[in-house]
């Protein structure tokens, strides 16, 4: 009960600093999950991730039949180290590309919301981190990203 009447009293004291003080008025807010879902070049990564994936369980799959066909023990050993450093190597390949694929989306993701928000917004903040108030931008920054010129700043829905 305690920790609810606190939490009330500090979304009262923002309220009223916002109603006072014009820089919390310039607030928005990005629903970062929404933006990333509705990126097209982040979809188009998401399926390439699941094709390297589905490409390296087919890999796995043939290195095991191979495996099995090994007539002998050596054989099936030279087999397995053979395929393993393959496996690893196409891992640490792929895990590479997706970082730098990840990284590249991140910093779309920025400068969408730099250009989105410039000279209008003092302060941006992940949507799920705000209780209440600032104007909710994740829609102008899809359409930033996905280069969809956009007429208004801010979608006041909630």
């Amino acid at each position: 009960m305690k920790l609810l009447q606190k939490l009330s009293v500090g979304v009262l004291t923002i309220c009223a600093a916002a109603a006072i003080h014009p820089s919390f008025a310039a607030t928005a807010t990005v629903d970062v999950e929404k933006v990333l879902a509705e990126y097209k070049k982040a979809q188009t990564f998401a399926q390439q991730f699941k094709a390297e994936e589905v490409g390296l369980e087919k890999f796995l799959v043939d290195a095991r039949s191979q495996v099995k066909a090994a007539t002998t023990e050596i054989e099936r050993t030279n087999i397995e180290k053979k395929l393993e450093k393959e496996l690893q190597e196409k891992a640490q390949k792929i895990k590479a590309e997706q970082i730098k694929r990840l990284q590249e989306i991140e910093t779309d993701v920025y400068k969408a919301i730099e250009k989105v928000t410039a000279k209008k917004y003092d302060l941006v903040l992940k949507k799920t981190a705000v209780i209440l108030g600032g104007s909710d931008i994740s829609n102008d920054v899809i359409k930033e990203l996905n280069g969809v010129s956009y007429k208004t700043l801010g979608d006041k829905k909630k």
